[in-house]
């Protein structure tokens, strides 16, 4: 009978600086008394520093900057346990965590489905989900010899060239040098994607529902699917038979990053910023251009307006409208946006 161990290996994010404290005191329960240093990171200028690479960054109180930040390493995360873990997640949510990092990680304990399988499934390229992969198969001379000292698959990019989701299949042998003989299953969700994720587990009941998430999530960041004759139809791609037996076990949550709601100040602060110096340039140039009269500049630009007002679509058409009815009650403040 297959075994697997389902776990979260990483929470990082931010929460509002008015709990820095009870945040604070919280660490310092499950990890220690923290050491106060005046050499930030993350942007922050200052930060506590705990025992197995845990950081709470802040600013001072007259910083001006609103919000703390915390991060707490997979060692850290094994070190308490996944039963301290959850009550951590669920402290987090009750103080508006906003995740940037969460990674969850499912141990293959009985090595279920090899490497070898996973390979043979990446040059078939029969993996949906991702559309980079490299090994990660490492060496290191030893002697005369050479001695492996990593071996997997890693699916996608970290960072701001990725899609928030990062994909790690490989032994846990080699990297715990035999301490930990599992194939893990481990996916890095970032940025939006990690919102969502922190949402999914921070409902959880209790800590065996939350190592049901954990599994699902992981099962639902990447698809292996035969493309033999598919044409690249999706409905008309099979499963491998190894990944649909897999599967019975992990479960299936896919995950969708939260989109941020279009509102009219948001399109202000957005124009202002991106579009404001390059209206400059142009307002400069056409009443240099017209004998000073800036009735040029104003033609120009309603006469832009008019031409992309095909371009609209139903979206931004109803942002439109429920900014104009809503108007009396909550007016845009142009002051704030020049």
């Amino acid at each position: 009978m297959s075994e697997y161990l389902s776990r979260i290996h990483w929470i990082q994010g931010s929460l509002p600086k008015a709990f820095l404290w009870p945040v604070l005191c919280y660490l310092q329960a499950l990890f220690g008394e923290g050491e106060k240093q005046d050499r930030g990171g993350m942007f922050y200028a200052r930060k506590y520093v705990f025992d197995k690479s845990v950081r709470l960054y802040f600013d001072e109180e007259d910083s001006g900057r609103d919000d703390i930040c915390v991060s707490v390493s997979g060692g850290a995360c094994d070190h308490i346990g996944q039963e301290a873990v959850f009550h951590l997640v669920k402290f987090l949510a009750k103080k508006q965590f906003k995740a940037s990092r969460l990674d969850c990680a499912v141990d293959d304990c009985n090595r279920s489905v090899s490497l070898e399988t996973v390979k043979e499934a990446v040059f078939k390229c029969n993996f949906q989900g991702f559309l980079v992969v490299e090994p990660l198969e490492k060496y290191k001379l030893d002697g005369e010899s050479l001695v492996k000292v990593s071996d997997g698959w890693c699916f996608g990019r970290r960072g701001s060239m990725g899609n928030g989701k990062y994909l790690r299949i490989y032994d846990k042998a080699l990297e715990s040098h035999g301490e930990n003989s599992a194939i893990r299953w481990e996916c890095e969700f970032s940025g939006k994607r990690s919102r969502t994720v922190f949402n999914e587990l921070s409902s959880s009941l209790d800590q065996f529902h939350l190592a049901t998430k954990i599994a699902a999530l992981v099962g639902g960041c990447i698809d292996f699917r035969d493309r033999t004759g598919s044409g690249g139809h999706l409905d008309r791609m099979e499963r491998l038979a190894w990944w649909e037996l897999l599967l019975t076990e992990f479960g299936r949550i896919v995950t969708i990053p939260q989109r941020r709601s279009a509102s009219m100040s948001k399109l202000f602060a957005w124009f202002t910023k991106q579009c404001g110096p390059s209206v400059a340039i142009l307002r400069k140039y056409l009443i240099e251009t017209n004998g000073g009269d800036q009735a040029a500049f104003f033609a120009w630009f309603d006469n832009l307006a008019k031409n992309c007002k095909n371009r609209l679509d139903n979206a931004r058409l109803t942002m439109v409208r429920e900014a104009v009815e809503a108007y009396a009650s909550r007016p845009v403040e142009l002051d704030q946006y020049v």
